[in-house]
């Protein structure tokens, strides 16, 4: 039996696939043209509509039948990228909305409100100087392109435009004179631009303009006959040599010449005769989902019968889109800001339960600290300045083993005896605070993990509620966006003094400074005393904050002076005022130190030591 090759034809998003098969004898008397419409699939994959030359010749045929003729009303500019005209004629009230967002850019009737800022940005200033009360006199698209004018003439018969240059990132609205002089333009152009928009300039057209054929232009001069028939070239010929046709015209174009058999340019033809005669069919465009992804002007062809839906104009198709698509990115924007602000967060206090659990790790070690500074004691005899290690006998062992121990070569052997029982003191107080911290952190990592999941499949009225419940967890400002690890810590002079409680003290030459609540203790330490101030606290009992003024010789104070000022800071501790003798530690500012995250008041230092005073002010 004779058999003879037939094509399925597939369209996708970027190209029109044949796959080669064969069909019996019955078919070899249907032409082939029919035989591909029998076999074609049109695939539910296809370009988005996006705002091209076909949507804004919609647009232009509109205005030409709704607000030629009306007058000026007035102007508003609710962003810096839309200009909105309220104009009245013949067909009524009408709002016109010019938008030159790089992403959304667009031109059309809008029946959406909008709030103006308190005061009017330049542009809009401009607007309403030169086309307040003027008379809409026209409307044209020059080429087929993303290019509109709106012209105008004003109450003294002057005649002004408005230009729309639709045109991705290099959108733009700029305000001429009638001679083509710019008097404004809603995104002004940097002086460095190679092509200047800044008042007084004479417009000239965005750069590329002209340098394609005008698709419309070339239905009489022959440009679209001379197409290849070949769909490969076809359609790299028309991206490459016409101007106004996009990726979601080109896939109609060839989806067209697949369904109905004939050529890439009889199909483009088409499609620019509807344009140019002004058949349009504005239709919105759906995924499967039912959402709304794009608007087209004409009759989508490679779209499935489901997926497009006939609207009554193009203003209104268009409006409805990007008001929907506006808020679905206000919905997505803000879900990307609570979730990336949560998983800061989160990491964070995941760095905050490993430190504690170093913390705690440390804290095991402090008995071994203690024995270490014991058997280092036992062995000052044997110890030389500059010595970096000894071996000493381990006075906790029962056969009494000699043990390395390591020594700092700056410090004296009794200096080096302290820092051992100053470690594991700090190992201990810091173990209180970490174990404390990390059952107040693995608490909130469970509530933002919770608020994690639960803002997955949250709808934006359920965002002040997480927003909420964040703060309660994190505080303000870091729910607003602030890493707690690239905050900028404010310099004393950006966080003035705002009453603290702070009593001054005079003890012969020197000044001491007590705070008298948590707060106070908090702004005293961290923003009021020097690194070469000696500071003060009771030692084991919570109290007061003291820090002594030194002038930044802390090494010239009298030991008298220490000893009155211990006395004052423990009179002013509550928790031992009362009694006889109290022990304070006295340690240089620059070894006190507030852990990340610590409450207000909560320290730790070093290298301290301590004085036992009886309380008295």
């Amino acid at each position: 039996m004779q058999k003879r090759r037939i094509h399925t034809i597939i369209v996708s998003p970027d190209s029109v696939t044949s796959l080669t098969h064969t069909n019996s004898a019955a078919d070899l008397q249907t032409p082939l043209w029919q035989l591909a419409v029998r076999y074609t699939v049109i695939m539910p994959a296809f370009p988005i509509p996006t705002f091209d030359a076909f949507t804004l010749a919609a647009v232009a045929e509109e205005w030409e039948r709704l607000i030629v003729g009306a007058r000026v009303q007035k102007i508003q500019q609710p962003t810096s990228s839309e200009i909105i005209l309220a104009v009245y004629g013949k067909s009524g009230a009408q709002r016109i909305l010019l938008c030159a967002d790089p992403k959304n850019f667009r031109a059309h009737l809008t029946q959406l409100k909008r709030d103006n800022p308190l005061n009017a940005p330049f542009f809009c200033a401009a607007c309403r100087k030169y086309l307040d009360g003027a008379i809409i006199t026209g409307v044209s698209m020059p080429r087929f392109d993303r290019v509109l004018t709106l012209t105008f003439r004003t109450h003294d018969g002057e005649s002004v435009r408005l230009v729309a240059e639709l045109m991705g990132r290099n959108t733009n609205v700029i305000l001429t004179s009638g001679a083509g002089i710019v008097r404004a333009a809603l995104r002004p152009t940097p002086p460095d631009a190679p092509r200047s928009l800044r008042p007084g300039e004479t417009y000239a057209n965005p750069p590329g303009y002209t340098d394609r054929i005008d698709p419309i232009a070339a239905l009489t001069s022959g440009e679209i006959d001379a197409l290849p028939t070949d769909s490969e070239a076809a359609k790299e010929a028309i991206l490459t040599q016409f101007s106004g046709i996009g990726k979601f015209g080109l896939a109609e174009t060839m989806a067209r010449s697949v369904t109905q058999g004939i050529t890439p340019a009889a199909a483009l033809r088409e499609l620019l005769e509807e344009a140019h005669q002004k058949r349009f069919a504005p239709h919105s465009v759906t995924d499967e989902t039912g959402k709304t992804v794009g608007v087209w002007s004409l009759l989508p062809c490679c779209v499935p019968e489901g997926l497009r839906h006939s609207r009554e104009s193009i203003s209104v198709a268009l409006d409805t889109f990007y008001a929907a698509a506006t808020e679905r990115g206000a919905t997505d924007d803000a879900k990307a800001a609570l979730a990336k602000i949560l998983r800061t967060e989160i990491a964070y206090r995941k760095k905050e339960l490993a430190s504690a659990d170093a913390t705690l790790r440390e804290a095991e070690r402090a008995d071994e600290y203690e024995r270490t500074g014991n058997n280092l004691l036992a062995a000052l005899y044997r110890i030389e300045k500059g010595m970096t290690e000894i071996s000493a006998p381990d006075l906790y062992s029962e056969d009494g083993a000699e043990i390395l121990i390591a020594l700092d070569p700056k410090k004296t052997p009794h200096e080096n005896a302290e820092a051992y029982f100053a470690r594991a003191r700090k190992s201990r107080d810091a173990a209180i605070y970490a174990l404390r911290r990390k059952e107040e952190v693995a608490d909130q990592m469970i509530r933002l993990q919770s608020l994690s999941v639960e803002l997955d499949s949250a709808a934006i009225d359920d965002f002040p509620g997480i927003q909420a419940r964040l703060i309660d967890v994190v505080g303000v400002e870091r729910s607003a966006g602030s890493s707690p690890t690239e905050r900028k810590r404010p310099l004393a002079e950006e966080r003035p003094f705002k009453g603290f409680r702070i009593r001054t003290f005079t003890i012969g030459d020197y000044t001491l400074l007590v705070g008298e609540s948590a707060d106070a203790n908090d702004h005293l330490t961290t923003r009021v005393a020097s690194p070469s101030d000696w500071w003060f606290h009771v030692r084991s009992a919570p109290g007061a904050h003291g820090v002594l003024r030194t002038g930044g010789k802390p090494d010239r104070v009298p030991e008298s002076v220490l000893r009155r000022a211990a006395e004052i800071v423990a009179a002013r501790s509550t928790a031992v005022k009362h009694s006889g003798v109290v022990a304070v530690d006295v340690i240089e500012k620059r070894y006190v130190r507030k852990p990340r995250g610590a409450k207000p008041g909560l320290v730790t230092y070093e290298k301290e030591r301590t004085i036992d005073v009886t309380p008295q002010l």
